[in-house]
């Protein structure tokens, strides 16, 4: 790749590229470089055109990468620098796009490349994992732009990307606002070695996007959603939560129902717990997306904190966004009523790989109000009114606040609706199967039951006559104290005759 600066002109002499939220690195500039630091390390990166590049400094823009990495894919995506992918492992090659690159980089020989990311390079998975915050992990945007000199817009990037974000909480803060009840989410992850209920990883991350996406607000002046750390605490908050998000990374297992009663102790039908309502029930997961058995989440979703929050507001209020197109969640997966996966397939790949990302939909047409767990009664319009401003007046009310799972209006009209039905079969059977029921001599279905018995028995003995006049077989029927039952013996060459048995 030749370089794109021409002459000695400093590219980065203009450049102002603040790192707003992210936390765990930082980035300096100086003429002709760029100071990148992450955890312990400091690397250098020189413009291809510096007159006195530093010594051990690495020359950007570069050619190629290397992905070894979680998260590093859908940043470089992002950037539309996808074409510069020259070797990916094939467990983070789980977007559309990545499925298409050619069968070399997705090899897992070693391949000409200016940076790897990943084990035995730049390895900054880990590091954007604990981001507190879903913004802050959008900002390693610009971490992998240095790279490309900047060439990538990851300033113009990441402000679509925050405004967007903020557009869509702003749906919730204006309805809570209102003083508008809110659902309470509780947080569990699983060691799926042991099966046993542990501490969530990097709770601040959850803590942040999940009052962005209206959880309820536990104490007053501030949001803190209910998170467990073993298997009594989970039973314990399960009474409050209007919904379950379960945060256990994939590592390749179907976490389906069974699993999900093996871990958590839990049936769907199980009473007192607000989530659970049957194929209803609101546990959910973000490993909706997969690709060649692996979870896309954790390769794209750090670049699109935009996208997960949309999913939350779907979840907790499904009117948000009505579109029949985006029916279904990008990320998250229901495993009792969605849980299927969707398989990514390279021919969803757009023609421009940067623009992979699903719009994001943030108008006055889209309303919060929550109608999930004791919520469900929103449902059928609830008790406020939208407004244009993306809010709602008055205050919807959870069926329940009790905590204890109570009364349940769904529950209770499906329960009504089964026993009609069962009334109904009573009935047809009663009128298409009455009249044989017997009770007694004096009933006139006594009488007809003892005729049918009539018929029955002169149908044998016609049946006896027959056989008796058509093939020659002697009918032999032993008779005593009033009995006789016909059956059937074989006499001679194996001909089949009647016989009588006492």
């Amino acid at each position: 790749m030749s370089c794109p600066f021409s002459g000695t002109t400093d590219p980065f002499s203009t450049l102002q590229i603040p790192v707003q939220y992210a936390k765990l690195f930082s980035l300096s500039i100086a003429p002709y470089t760029a100071t990148l630091t992450y955890g312990s390390s400091t690397l250098v990166l020189s413009a291809c055109n510096n007159p006195n590049p530093p010594a051990n400094s690495l020359k950007v823009p570069v050619s190629f990468v290397s992905i070894t990495g979680d998260s590093v894919l859908g940043f470089v995506e992002r950037l539309g620098k996808l074409n510069t992918v020259s070797r990916i492992v094939k467990e983070v090659a789980t977007s559309a796009c990545a499925l298409g690159l050619s069968q070399a980089a997705l090899a897992s020989n070693t391949s000409v490349s200016s940076a790897t990311f990943g084990p035995g390079g730049i390895d900054v998975s880990a590091l954007i994992a604990q981001e507190a915050s879903p913004l802050a992990r959008a900002d390693w945007l610009t971490f992998f732009d240095a790279f490309y000199a900047f060439q990538g817009n990851s300033p113009s990037v990441l402000k679509q990307i925050q405004t967007k974000y903020q557009c869509v909480a702003q749906k919730v803060t204006a309805y809570r606002n209102t003083g508008g009840g809110l659902p309470t989410v509780l947080v569990a992850q699983a060691d799926l070695t042991s099966n046993n209920i542990v501490a969530v990883s990097n709770p601040s991350f959850w803590r942040v996007i999940l009052t962005d996406a209206g959880e309820y607000q536990v104490r007053a002046g501030s949001a803190i959603p209910q998170f467990a750390v073993d298997k009594s605490t989970f039973l314990t908050l399960a009474k409050t939560a209007d919904v379950l998000l379960e945060v256990t990374p994939d590592l390749g297992v179907n976490f389906d129902i069974a699993l999900f009663s093996k871990v958590y102790g839990l049936r769907s039908e199980d009473p007192g717990y607000p989530f659970l309502g049957g194929f209803n029930s609101q546990v959910w997961r973000y490993d909706r997306r997969t690709a060649s058995g692996y979870d896309d989440y954790f390769q794209s979703g750090p670049s699109q904190p935009d996208i997960l929050l949309q999913d939350l507001l779907e979840i907790w209020s499904p009117k948000y966004n009505p579109s029949a197109s985006v029916t279904q969640s990008y990320f998250m997966r229901n495993i009792f009523y969605d849980a299927s996966y969707h398989q990514v397939m390279y021919s969803e790949c757009p023609a421009d790989a940067s623009l992979v990302i699903p719009a994001v939909p943030c108008t006055d047409s889209n309303k919060f109000l929550p109608s999930i767990g004791r919520f469900a009664s929103n449902n059928a319009g609830g008790s406020g009114g939208g407004s244009s401003d993306g809010s709602t007046t008055g205050t919807p009310t959870p069926n329940n606040t009790s905590g204890s799972g109570g009364f349940n209006l769904a529950a209770l009209v499906g329960s009504l609706f089964a026993v009609a039905l069962f009334l109904l079969l009573i009935f047809y059977l009663y009128r298409k199967y009455g009249h044989l029921v017997v009770t007694g001599p004096g009933n006139q279905s006594w009488i007809q039951e003892s005729v049918q018995k009539r018929r029955f028995f002169r149908m044998v003995e016609e049946d006896e006559d027959r056989l008796q006049r058509q093939s020659g077989i002697e009918l032999e029927t032993r008779r005593g104290q009033g009995k006789g039952r016909v059956g059937w013996r074989r006499e001679g060459g194996g001909m089949p005759v009647l016989d009588g048995d006492e």
